[in-house]
This record gives structure tokens, C-alpha cells and sequence, in this order.
């Protein structure tokens, strides 16, 4: 599949719609362990990122797209996740500069990077009940579905599949970052929502992959 503007703008119109979706599901799991705010914030944010790309020039490079529509999204959605999405955006369009086709390696390098500039700028790290405990496990079901021969959109549900497992590891955690943290050990059992919002994210990628289809 070639990358370019009209696949990026797929991809972001159906992690959109995905998180539009589920938006009152984020919020009520954000009003459990946090400011009520992320499934609001997720989709103005998303929208805004969507948007840019929509009315963007297309001769502009894919990375270049999708690097500033994360930018775009960080002014829109100033919230923590807003924040932390809007870079793993960033780092995602930074890392397909130079390349033309989007395969299931070359999204697996999105995600690789998405999830190291979340880590980076977040200062978190697997386990403390995050939006990591969903990205990491879906990178690894992507590299094993990979490493057995999966297109894009075979690599696609795994990482989803993966993603959403994690999210239910969540529950057996206690949190300990951000202003989840004060919630203490009434936070475990409960979906951690960054996570969520990250299962919701790949989950919509996933569709649209599946719905588009690629050569490996």
C-alpha cells in the first residue's frame, strides 16, 4: 500500500471514528482514576489530526503529515494523554520519513516509536498501570505475527488482540503514575484508561488495515 496522504487519512478517519465510538466508555473509566475529561479530550484531539491531514497539501511527504498533524492534536487536546498521544503521532511520522510504502513491518516501526516517545516523555515504564501496558504487549504480538509471515493486516489484529490483553492486565495492577496514583490500591481491578484508549486506537487501525489491505 502506498503511503501517502489518502492513507493516512484513513488510518486517522477510522482511529476517529473508533474513538468517537467508545468516547463515553473512556470517560467513564477516566471518571473512576482520573479528570473525566480523556474520552472528550481523545476525540477532539484525534479530530484535529484528521483534520489537518484532510486539508494538508498532497505533495507533502507522509512524515511530514503525520508529524505535524500530531502537533496539531497536542494544541487541541492539552490534557496529560492528549499530550502523550500527540507524541507518540510525532515520533510515529518520524520514523516512516524516507519511506513509501506502508507494510507491516514499516507500521510496526510506528509503533515501536510511538511507544518509545510515550515512554520518553511520560518518564513511565511497563507495569505501572499506563498507556504502555497496552502498547508494549501489542508490539510483541505484532513482531510474533510477523516473524510468522502476517501482512499488515494480519499484524494489525495481533497487535490489537495484544493491546487489549494488556488493558486486562491492567486490572491487576495498582497505580502508581500520574494522578492515578492517589487512587492507590482502589485502583486495582479497575481498566486502566490510557490503556483503553490505546486498545481503541489500534483496535480502529486494525479495521482500517484489514478494510484496505496490503502486500507485505
Amino acid at each position: 500500500m502506498k503511503l501517502d496522504k489518502a492513507a493516512l487519512e484513513g488510518l486517522l478517519a477510522a482511529v476517529h471514528a473508533a474513538v468517537v465510538a467508545e468516547r463515553d466508555t473512556l470517560t467513564l473509566l477516566d471518571q473512576e482514576l482520573g479528570d473525566g475529561d480523556l474520552g472528550l479530550s481523545m476525540g477532539n484531539g484525534l479530530g484535529a489530526a484528521l483534520e489537518y491531514v484532510r486539508g494538508a497539501d498532497a505533495s507533502d511527504s507522509a512524515s511530514e503529515l503525520l508529524t505535524q498533524a500530531g502537533f496539531e492534536m497536542a494544541e487541541k487536546a492539552p490534557s496529560t494523554m492528549g499530550t502523550l498521544v500527540s507524541i507518540g503521532i510525532v515520533r510515529a511520522g518520524k520514523a516512516i520519513k524516507g519511506k513509501e510504502e506502508l507494510d507491516a513491518e514499516t507500521a510496526l516501526g510506528m509503533l515501536k516509536a510511538a511507544a518509545e516517545g510515550i515512554a520518553a516523555r511520560g518518564k513511565a515504564k511497563r507495569g505501572e498501570k499506563t498507556i504502555l501496558d497496552a502498547l508494549y504487549p501489542a508490539i510483541e504480538a505484532s513482531e510474533k505475527a510477523i516473524a510468522a509471515g502476517a501482512d499488515l493486516a494480519a499484524a494489525g489484529a495481533a497487535a490489537a488482540a495484544g493491546a487489549e490483553a494488556g488493558v486486562e492486565e491492567t486490572k491487576k495492577l495498582k497505580s502508581t503514575y500520574g494522578k492515578a496514583a492517589v487512587f492507590g490500591e482502589s485502583s486495582i481491578g479497575k481498566r486502566d484508561p490510557g490503556a483503553t484508549a490505546a486498545a481503541i486506537i489500534l483496535a480502529g487501525a486494525a479495521k482500517w488495515c484489514a478494510e484496505a489491505g496490503s502486500p507485505r
